[in-house]
């Protein structure tokens, strides 16, 4: 395995820059960076993409800014240096690439909506994977999350808006080579 590779759940897991390396990509190439929610294991190599746009909610930016004591999974200094956009709700980035306000994991979570050949993929922005959107009936909430009915609420609405769903903290994902 190359250095700072570590094997887990079946794949590897790279290094940021590593993990960018393998795509032929350097942190300081990365222009758009698009956050579904700002806990730490999101943003925090953020700083070394220095020529990237940050888009994220503004309701998740304010309670970045002033987190509720008990959430610890802020931390304060990952987004100094780094150009934030505030995005309110649901809006279009780029063309095919809309963000849809998603709360519930988090106060200002978004999902990344992709128009693609195949139909509409969501990139969940909420701890789920695939047992979250069973074929019938409603979604099932996360069960990590800061407001449950705004989870149950968002989770639903991906359900319906989705002809692609890729779960945010599904490990198969992780394991394919592509997505569909």
């Amino acid at each position: 395995m190359p250095d700072g590779t570590v094997e887990k759940c079946g794949f590897e897991i790279f290094e940021f820059e590593e993990a960018l390396a393998t795509v032929n990509l350097k942190p300081q190439e990365i222009d758009v960076i698009i956050h579904t929610h700002l806990h730490n294991d999101h943003c925090e190599n953020d700083y070394k993409c220095t020529g990237a746009d940050v888009y994220v909610q503004k309701a998740e930016v304010e309670f970045f800014k002033k987190p509720h004591p008990i959430d610890h999974r802020y931390y304060s200094d990952v987004l100094d240096d780094v150009n934030v956009i505030e995005v309110d709700g649901d809006a279009n980035i780029f063309d095919g690439i809309d963000v849809i306000f998603t709360p519930g994991h988090t106060v200002g979570g978004q999902s990344i909506l992709i128009n693609t050949s195949n139909g509409k993929a969501i990139i969940t922005g909420f701890c789920c994977n695939e047992k979250n959107f069973p074929a019938t009936g409603p979604a099932v909430a996360s069960g990590v999350h800061i407001n449950v009915m705004e989870a149950y609420d968002s989770a639903q609405k991906i359900k319906a808006m989705a002809d692609i769903l890729i779960p945010l903290h599904d490990l198969s994902i992780g394991r394919a080579k592509s997505i569909p």
